[in-house]
């Protein structure tokens, strides 16, 4: 039987490969999430951090905690480098 990932298990999976992203771009990088759940839509938390970009430690992980479905979540960060 397949075992999906936990949300815990989602949002430190994030964490890790932001946090490896900052330390290879020496701090420059920043992150802005794409809101993208696949079945239901974007939620309204989604639709709104995703105007703005975080550094790793900072960025809030998804699925959020106010998801209305975050089993479906599929959201991801794209990387953006300071220069």
């Amino acid at each position: 039987m397949k075992r999906y990932p936990t949300i815990e298990e989602k949002r430190a999976h994030c964490l890790q490969r932001m946090k490896q992203a900052e330390a290879a771009m020496e701090g420059r990088a920043r992150f802005r999430p794409q809101a993208n759940n696949m079945a239901a839509g974007p939620c309204q938390g989604c639709l709104a951090i995703e105007k703005h970009t975080y550094r790793a430690d900072k960025a809030p992980l998804m699925p959020l905690d106010e998801c209305p479905h975050p089993d479906q979540c599929v959201g991801h960060y794209r990387l953006e480098v300071d220069y």
